[in-house]
C-alpha cells in the first residue's frame, strides 16, 4: 500500500495566514514577496508523482522552510516543521510532525539541511534553538556521525535547558554511546535516563498529551536499546523481556510506526534461540506492518533478517533471494552498514552451499568497510566468519589464529561471553575431525 497523504499545500498556507492572491498587501518589501511567493509555489504548484521518492515528496515542505529562514519567519517555520503528516494503517490513523516524519523515512540529510538552515538563520536572535539542536543531532546520528551528535547532546546538557530537552538529550546521548560501541558508559547513562523519565512521568501529570507520548516513546526506545545490548551479550531471555516491554508501551499508546523495531528484534532473538519457525512468523508479521505504513527501509531490513532465519531452515534459495533483495535495497538508499551486513550474510549462504571461495570474498568485502569505520563488534563478527571459512577450506592454523583474533575483538567491544566462546569450541571440534581425516 502506498502512502501519499502528504499535507495539502493550500491548507498549510491557510495555517500560515498567507493569502497567495494578495502578497503585495501582506508583505511590503520586494525581498519578502519573492520569498513568500516561492513558498506558495512550492506548496501549491509542486505535486510529486505517485512513484516519487520520499525525498521528492517532502521537498515542497523542506524548500518552503528554506525560504522562511531567509525572511526569519519563526512562527511559520514552526507551523511547517511540526505540521502533522498522516500515516495510514489498517489499525489506526496516526500522524507525525514533519520533523519526525523525516526521521521516520530516514531522510536524515534533508533534516540536517533544514536544522542547519534554521540554526544559521536564528543563531544571533533570542529564540530557543534547543529543539532544533536536538533535531540536528538526531539527523547526524542517523547518518552515522555519532561523534558530532554526542558533542551537541553534551553541550545541551551543560546549558540551561528545559526538563523536556534535558530528558530528550540525555536519552539520545545514551543511544549514541551504545551505537558507537561505548557500551559501559552508554548503559550507565541509559539506566539513569530510564529512571529520570519514569520520575518525570509520575511527577508531571500536567504534561500535555504530545509530550507524554514523546516521553513514553523515549522510554520504549531506551528499553529497545538496552535489549539490543543484552542480545549482543547473548542474554536472550532478558533481551526478549525488554523488547516485549517496549512493544507493550508502543501498542498501548498506539505509536504504530515504531513497533517494527522491537518486533523484528523479537524475531532475531527467536532465531538465536533456534526457534526459527517462530522467528519467521514474527518477521513476516513485522513485514505486514511495514507494508501497511509504507516503510520501504524497514522492508529492506526485515528481508535481511528473514534471510538469516530461512538460511537456518536450510531454505537457501529463499534466503539468498531475500538477502539479495536487502542488498539491492541498501545500495539504493546508500546504507553502507546495511550493504556490508548483507555481504556477510551472503557469505554465510555461499558457505552453506559449499562455495567457500565466494564466501571468503563476501566476508572480506564486509570486513574492509567495518575496519574503515571502526565497527569493533562488526569487525569481530566478520573475522569469526572468515575463521569458519578458512576451516572449511582446510587452512587450519590460519583458522585458529583468525578465530582467536575475533574473540579478542569481541572482548575489546565488551560483549565476549560463553555463547561467543562456543565458536572456538566448534573450531576445535572441526580441527580434530580434519586431523583424523589427514591421519
Amino acid at each position: 500500500m502506498k502512502n501519499n497523504l502528504t499535507p495539502s499545500g493550500d491548507f498549510i498556507l491557510e495555517q500560515l495566514g498567507i493569502n497567495p492572491h494578495n502578497l503585495r498587501a501582506q508583505f511590503p518589501t520586494r525581498e519578502q514577496r519573492l520569498q513568500y511567493r516561492a513558498v506558495v509555489q512550492w506548496l501549491t504548484d509542486c505535486k510529486p508523482k505517485q512513484d516519487a521518492t520520499n525525498m521528492e515528496k517532502m521537498r515542497p515542505y523542506t524548500e518552503s522552510l528554506h525560504h522562511l529562514c531567509n525572511v526569519k519567519d519563526w512562527r511559520s517555520l514552526h507551523v511547517i516543521l511540526y505540521f502533522p503528516v498522516p500515516i495510514s494503517t489498517t489499525k489506526a490513523r496516526v500522524s507525525l510532525p514533519l520533523s519526525e516524519y523525516l526521521l521516520f523515512k530516514n531522510l536524515f540529510t534533508s533534516l540536517l539541511e533544514v536544522s542547519d538552515n534554521i540554526i544559521n538563520a536564528f543563531k544571533a536572535d533570542k529564540n530557543d534553538l534547543s529543539n532544533i539542536q536536538i533535531l540536528k543531532a538526531r539527523a547526524l546520528s542517523g547518518n552515522g556521525r555519532l561523534t558530532e551528535a554526542i558533542f551537541i547532546y553534551n553541550k545541551l546538557l551543560d546549558t540551561n535547558i528545559s526538563e523536556e530537552i534535558y530528558l530528550e538529550a540525555h536519552a539520545h546521548l545514551a543511544v549514541c554511546k551504545i551505537q558507537g560501541e561505548n557500551f559501559l558508559e552508554g548503559i550507565k547513562i541509559l539506566n539513569n535516563s530510564l529512571i529520570l523519565i519514569d520520575q518525570c512521568l509520575l511527577r508531571r501529570s500536567d504534561f500535555f498529551e504530545d509530550l507524554q507520548i514523546k516521553l513514553v516513546k523515549l522510554k520504549a526506545d531506551l528499553l529497545g536499546e538496552l535489549a539490543y545490548y543484552k542480545m549482543n551479550c547473548s542474554k536472550f531471555e532478558e533481551a526478549s523481556n525488554l523488547y516485549f516491554g517496549a512493544l507493550s508501551i508502543l501498542e498501548e499508546n498506539q505509536i504504530i510506526h515504531a513497533i517494527i523495531n522491537p518486533l523484528v528484534h523479537q524475531g532475531i532473538i527467536l532465531r538465536k534461540l533456534f526457534r526459527t519457525n517462530e522467528s519467521i512468523d514474527a518477521l513476516q508479521k513485522a513485514m505486514v506492518t511495514a507494508r501497511e505504513i509504507d516503510n520501504e527501509e524497514a522492508l529492506i531490513w526485515i528481508a535481511h533478517h528473514l534471510a538469516w532465519a530461512l538460511r537456518m531452515e536450510k531454505k537457501y534459495q529463499e534466503a539468498e533471494s531475500n538477502c539479495l533483495l536487502s542488498l539491492e535495497g541498501y545500495k539504493k538508499i546508500n546504507d553502507e552498514r546495511g550493504i556490508n551486513d548483507s555481504y556477510e550474510l551472503l557469505g554465510w549462504i555461499r558457505l552453506d552451499q559449499g562455495n567457500v571461495n565466494d564466501a571468503i570474498k563476501n566476508f572480506e568485502t564486509a570486513l574492509k568497510w567495518r575496519k574503515a569505520n571502526n565497527r569493533t563488534q562488526g569487525t569481530a563478527s566478520c573475522v569469526m566468519s572468515l575463521a569458519v571459512a578458512y576451516l572449511r577450506k582446510g587452512k587450519l592454523l590460519k583458522a585458529v589464529l583468525t578465530g582467536l583474533k575475533g574473540l579478542n575483538l569481541y572482548r575489546k567491544a565488551g560483549v565476549l561471553n560463553w555463547s561467543r566462546l562456543y565458536r572456538i569450541l566448534n573450531f576445535a571440534r572441526i580441527f580434530r575431525n580434519l586431523l583424523l581425516k589427514i591421519n
